[in-house]
């Protein structure tokens, strides 16, 4: 599992990651009961690593006007 803090961080994973041949799986606030965070059994991955979006828990932009929002991928909302 690995906790990024930072876009930066994200990056260099994502580079480690595919210099290795390994999977990422990105986790957000959800709560997985679908198991959107188990990986498939594929042979053309040397490995997986779930990325826990936790870190990236903000509302970036609400525009009311035209009823959309940016918002980070680790929110949670209850």
């Amino acid at each position: 599992m690995a906790y990024p803090k930072s876009e930066d961080q994200i990056s260099e994973l994502m580079a480690f990651a595919t210099e290795r041949n390994i999977s990422l799986i990105p986790y957000g606030g959800g709560s997985s009961v679908v198991g959107g965070v188990e990986p498939t059994k594929d042979d053309c991955y040397s490995g997986v690593i779930s990325v826990d979006m936790k870190h990236f828990n903000k509302v970036l932009e609400v525009d009311i006007e035209i009823r959309s929002a940016r918002i980070q991928a680790g929110i949670f909302w209850s």
